[in-house]
């Protein structure tokens, strides 16, 4: 169903510049979370699925309803390891993609 949608998406990923900024050790996803689209949200679920075991997404899930009902100002990303190391680096969204990408004035 979302199959053709996800090929454009990463068609769209494919054209953005190497990120420069995220090196994929955390260092702005301690203090937020980035938002998704829907579609990316199917492509991070995708991946999950397929690569997580059923423990490590019970814990995704835990993780995402404490970060949602904390009243911290700083939400690190849920998908962010005790390593520091982002969970779905591979299939990571827009916004974490683009981070660093800033022309040169």
């Amino acid at each position: 169903m979302f199959e053709e949608k996800i090929e454009l998406l990463n068609k769209i990923y494919g054209k953005l510049p190497d990120t420069l900024g995220c090196t994929g050790e955390g260092l702005c996803c301690m203090v937020q979370h980035p938002h998704c689209y829907y579609i990316e949200f199917v492509n991070m679920y995708n991946y999950i699925s397929k690569n997580w075991s059923k423990e490590e997404i019970k814990n995704l899930h835990l993780s995402c309803v404490s970060n949602y009902l904390s009243n911290s100002t700083n939400k690190r990303c849920v998908f962010l390891s005790e390593e520091k190391k982002c969970r779905v680096y591979e299939v990571r969204d827009f916004n974490c993609r683009s981070f660093g990408c800033v022309p040169k004035m």
